[in-house]
């Protein structure tokens, strides 16, 4: 917006963009969704008080420095002397009004009005409003127009949007006033609009990143996030974006949704606590099979017959087991090997892991080497970290497999073994794990990826803590691009068609 400068003498600080209007009423436009109505009033025909109504405070009427002779009456409200006869403003000649959004809340104003006149009907008038007490920066509303004594009404399409405790003032400025020792009156001024909960969603559309979705803008690690029910576009965080809140509310009939890609993954960290369910769509190739863990805590899932494999990790055998993916029920923190017969994705749906999440780990005492395999999983709507090049960071390794003490994880093991391409490769400490091992050059796992531990001991109980959270979208779901074989069977009668898969592993038990 173009600056403007007046004269030399009452020149506005640097940065007001400037609009004036004649005597008469102003008002804005705007609608929101999940709003409360609220307002503030200047009667002005006795004193300078003010009524509010609604989630606002307001205070009285102020009158500038440079104005005398200031009184009430009921015909014109108030009334005072001093107005400059030149043909810009005086920045000390004004009438202020302030309103404050109450904490918690974002006030929108989508009307401002009064009743104005000067005893001859000449003069201009200019409407400035800063959320600075001192006006050192601030915005003009209207257009530069001569009264005529008539009332005007002038609608800006607009809105003025006020943050969560801040204040907004609104000076009333008279210039070009005949002999400077006639009165200009205000009476019965209103500022109204709307309040609504900071970061409550309001479902334009269904970008999660979309500014306009959300009371008070795109929630940060700050905001509390409320998902309310009755409304027809749900938050989506799309793959490949991160997004954050404090506290998380999603109402009964609401929904939340993270996608992911095959190069892509959405995510989610909420740092407060969380109620309510979130579907996280998990992106699986087609006929290779993938180590994958729910990334929230799992109430279901709801793509279960695009899996055609469903197998579990039995640590006492060493082999894996087949098992019935509609009926099976997915342990948080657990990894599971899944093989989906299309690409596309499964949908995980339960409530977010906003808290630690321990998993207990198996070790058979028979032979060290081959036992003490656990198939675990990151259980959060976002990237996990491994390990850290920042000592203070907490870390999956930090926590359990500490450089002191006992740890959770096998010392002689202190990694993960993620399946990548044909074969096992880790994330781990430096001399830490066999130096036949292949390292994995990255510290994240994805939101969805399951790995293998080594457990130290029977029962060690293995800890994803929260503060191991972190955005990584852009990382990788690692997975295998190596089927098993196996025959497809079709059966077809008139119009009905079906199908399955049987496949082949050495290692599967019945």
């Amino acid at each position: 917006m173009k600056n403007l400068y007046l004269s030399t003498k009452n020149r506005l600080p640097y940065g007001i963009a400037m609009i004036l209007l004649t005597f008469g009423l102003i008002a804005f436009k705007a609608t929101n969704s999940f709003a409360n109505p609220a307002k503030a009033t200047w009667t002005l025909t006795t004193n300078a008080s003010v009524t509010t109504e609604g989630n606002v405070t307001a205070s009285d009427m102020v009158a500038g420095s440079g104005l005398t002779s200031i009184t009430y009456s009921s015909t014109n409200g108030v009334q005072s002397k001093g107005w400059t006869t030149n043909t810009s403003l005086d920045p000390n000649d004004y009438y202020q009004y302030s309103i404050t959004s109450q904490t918690g809340n974002i006030l929108t104003i989508d009307k401002i009005s009064f009743e104005h006149f000067r005893d001859n009907n000449s003069g201009t008038v200019a409407v400035y409003y800063s959320t600075n007490p001192n006006f050192s920066t601030s915005l003009q509303i209207g257009n530069n127009l001569t009264t005529s004594g008539t009332q005007t009404n002038v609608d800006l399409n607009t809105s003025i949007v006020v943050d969560e405790g801040q204040t907004l003032y609104l000076r009333i400025y008279a210039f070009e006033i005949r002999n400077g020792q006639q009165n200009y009156y205000n009476r019965n001024v209103i500022i109204s609009g709307t309040t609504c909960l900071k970061g409550t969603w309001l479902g334009v559309n269904s970008d999660w990143h979309t500014p306009a979705n959300w009371c008070g803008g795109v929630p940060t690690p700050t905001t509390d996030v409320l998902i309310p029910a009755g409304l027809v576009n749900y938050p989506v965080i799309a793959a490949g974006a991160s997004a954050d809140c404090k506290n998380l509310t999603i109402e009964s009939g609401a929904s939340l949704t993270i996608e992911s890609t095959e190069t892509a993954s959405g995510s989610l960290i909420a740092t407060g606590t969380s109620t309510g369910t979130v579907t996280y769509k998990r992106w699986l190739q087609a006929i290779y099979y993938q180590l994958i863990s729910s990334p929230v805590n799992p109430s279901g899932w709801n793509n279960p017959n695009n899996i055609y494999s469903f197998i579990t990790y039995n640590e006492a055998t060493d082999k894996w087991t087949a098992q019935d993916p509609v009926s099976s029920v997915l342990e948080n923190g657990r990894g599971y090997g899944m093989v989906a017969d299309v690409a596309g994705t499964v949908n995980f749906t339960g409530s977010l892991n906003n808290g630690d999440v321990t998993i207990a780990l198996d070790k058979t005492e028979v032979n060290q080497f081959i036992y003490g395999w656990n198939l675990v999983g990151n259980p959060y709507t976002s990237a996990l970290l491994i390990k850290s090049e920042n000592a203070l960071a907490t870390t999956f390794l930090s926590e359990n497999a500490p450089d002191e003490g006992l740890g959770n994880i096998d010392a002689s093991f202190q990694a993960v073994y993620v399946y990548d391409q044909t074969d096992y490769k880790v994330i781990g400490k430096a001399g830490f794990y066999p130096s036949q091992e292949t390292a994995l050059e990255q510290n994240l796992v994805q939101a969805g990826q399951a790995f293998f531990v080594k457990a130290a001991y029977q029962d060690a109980n293995l800890v994803f803590k929260r503060e191991m959270q972190a955005h990584g979208p852009a990382v990788a779901l690692k997975s295998g691009h190596k089927s098993w074989p196996g025959v497809q069977l079709n059966v077809s009668t008139g119009d009905s068609h079906h199908y399955t898969m049987v496949t082949y592993q050495g290692d599967m038990t019945p």
